[in-house]
């Protein structure tokens, strides 16, 4: 799992989720043309892989809760997974969209709904991908405050140490760009964070970890093993709810001794989604 890959420190339960993770079953594959999109609902990586031309390009993106500015966040993935259902909204045969709902207890629950578009395959032109995600946080009997934590490992090219990364504009929107120049990622959220932050991997995410609140830097730009960190505060009354989107692209120029590799990697993404669909 990614966060293998980060600190072997346990995450801790601490109160909103009743049990630590669960032991997580298979990803869920989504695909459009030359894009493929994995999300794991119950492990705390939440979006595993994003791919073009089977390279990987976003390693992961998960969220976090915590339910007051004293207590430590907590992965999205440990709340009891309500529903996880995949469909094909495009009618090519492949599933595209997901749509993923937790339960925060007392009727509370947060739904995230992907959808993935991508370039077809054999089309001409440079492959791209966009994916859509719509975020919906709704109170149950009672008011809800909660901080929303927004986690997101981009490695272009699945290098990881010749990234940039910057917030800019307003609302503030972020870019991931490789020192080849040769690849691109871009994000801007519908609803304004109410703070951000352009890190390093292991900095972020040990922040995340270690058990105590976490208080993003706003720092706005970031050059190495790049992530990306929002933050909203959410306070709703009894009955109510709130949706936000973010929407995000990826863009690449594959260099003409990667095409055979590229090629390769697609009919390897294939065969997986063949095997897990069977």
């Amino acid at each position: 799992m990614f966060l293998a890959r980060a600190l072997a420190a346990p995450i801790a339960a601490l109160g909103l989720f009743a049990a630590a993770l669960p032991a997580s079953a298979a990803p869920i594959l989504l695909e459009d043309g030359v894009a493929f999109l994995e999300v794991d609902p119950e492990s705390s990586d939440g979006l595993t892989a994003w791919t073009l031309n089977g390279v990987p390009h976003v390693r992961t993106q998960s969220f976090w809760v915590r339910t007051s500015a004293a207590s430590p966040e907590q992965p999205l993935g440990g709340a009891p997974l309500v529903s996880s259902v995949a469909t094909d909204a495009s009618g090519d045969g492949h599933d595209d969209t997901l749509a993923v709902a937790y339960s925060l207890g007392a009727g509370a629950r947060i739904d995230l709904v992907y959808a993935l578009t991508g370039t077809a395959i054999g089309a001409p032109g440079d492959p791209a991908s966009d994916l859509t995600l719509d975020v919906t946080i709704a109170a149950g009997d009672a008011p809800l405050a909660l901080g929303l934590f927004a986690y997101t490992d981009v490695d272009l090219f699945n290098s990881f140490a010749d990234d940039a990364a910057l917030f800019a504009g307003a609302p503030l929107a972020a870019s991931v760009t490789d020192s080849s120049a040769l690849g691109a990622y871009a994000s801007s959220w519908s609803l304004a964070p109410h703070g951000v932050e352009a890190s390093l991997f292991d900095t972020l995410l040990a922040g995340l970890l270690d058990g105590d609140p976490t208080a993003l830097t706003n720092a706005l730009a970031a050059s190495g093993d790049v992530t990306l960190g929002a933050f909203w505060e959410i306070a709703l009354g009894a009955g109510e709810s709130i949706t936000f989107s973010q929407t995000q692209s990826l863009r690449v120029v594959p260099e003409p001794g990667t095409l055979l590799l590229l090629a390769a990697g697609l009919a390897g993404l294939v065969a997986r989604r063949q095997e897990m669909t069977r």
